[in-house]
Formats: structure tokens, C-alpha cells, sequence
């Protein structure tokens, strides 16, 4: 409504309206602020921003909407910019969030790829956790029936959302 009236909302906040809109279930007025801010981000040439908007419109079209043609492609997009300005965390989130659709669609080995990519870069990172990685492979490998290396990966993971809940209570 602000920028109906001539208001100017900086991208971060329109991002923050659009994770707000879409707690409360308004699923076309997140898309709205999330694209308002992606346009901003381009405008003002901030590729990290891009990134993160293109993380929040795939997220929506994956896990609220459920369109995995646009969720893909908003995914692809971001990757495609994190690959170019070598973005770290962002990238891996890229990787991710591709791997899962590759999964779904057969390619398991490009799936495994993207995810054991995104991995060393969470671990060389050092900052943001790698749980959701080997969470990531560990289904994988069980979807292909590894079900010893979904059972080594998924201790993995729990071992390090143990250390996390311990540091985080120290």
C-alpha cells in the first residue's frame, strides 16, 4: 500500500514484508514484495540481493505454491548469479535447493554432485552449518536404496545438530 502511495521501500525491507506476507498465508502478496525486491536489487546492481530474492521466490514456489517449474527456474537463476560473483553460502543454498528437483527427476548423480559441492562449501565456510547438506545426501542415497550410507549420513547430520543445540546452550 506504501508504494501505491509514491512511498520508495528499500529491498531489504521488501524482502522482509514478503517473508511476513508469506507467514500469514498471503502467498501472492510475498511474490509481489519478493519480485519488487529483486527489481530493486537489480536496479541498484547488488547481486547478493538478487540472489537472496531469487532464494525467496524459489523457496515460495517449492514449499507454499508447489510450482516446480518456476521454483526450478528462480533457483537457476540464482545459481547462475552465485557461480558468478563466487557466493559462498548463497551458492551451496543455490545448489541445494537444484539438487532436490535433479533428485526428483532421476539424475542422482548430478544431484549428488550439486550437493557434495554445496557441502564443501558450507565445511570450508566454516560459519553456516552443513546439516542441511548431508541431511540433503542422505536422502538421496536413500532414494537409491545406499541405505548404509543414509544411515552413516544421517548420524552425521544429528551428530552436528547435537553440537550445534550444545553450543548454542553454552
Amino acid at each position: 500500500q506504501l508504494v501505491e502511495i509514491g512511498y520508495d521501500i528499500d529491498p531489504e525491507t521488501e524482502i522482509a514484508l514478503g517473508e511476513a506476507a508469506e507467514l500469514a498465508g498471503k502467498t501472492q502478496d510475498a511474490e509481489t514484495h519478493y519480485n519488487r525486491g529483486l527489481s530493486s536489487f537489480k536496479e541498484i546492481e547488488d547481486k547478493r540481493g538478487e540472489i537472496d530474492a531469487l532464494h525467496h521466490l524459489g523457496s515460495l514456489f517449492d514449499f507454499v505454491i508447489y510450482d516446480e517449474v518456476k521454483a526450478r527456474k528462480y533457483y537457476e537463476d540464482s545459481l547462475a548469479i552465485a557461480r558468478e560473483i563466487e557466493a559462498g553460502w548463497e551458492l551451496s543454498f543455490s545448489l541445494r535447493g537444484i539438487a532436490k528437483f535433479m533428485e526428483r527427476d532421476g539424475e542422482y548423480e548430478l544431484a549428488e554432485r550439486y550437493l557434495r559441492e554445496a557441502l564443501d562449501i558450507k565445511v570450508a565456510d566454516g560459519v553456516h552449518s552443513a546439516k542441511y547438506e548431508i541431511i540433503n545426501l542422505a536422502r538421496l542415497a536413500k532414494t537409491q536404496g545406499k541405505l548404509d550410507e543414509y544411515i552413516d549420513l544421517s548420524k552425521q547430520a544429528l551428530n552436528l545438530a547435537v553440537e550445534e543445540f550444545n553450543q548454542d546452550i553454552i
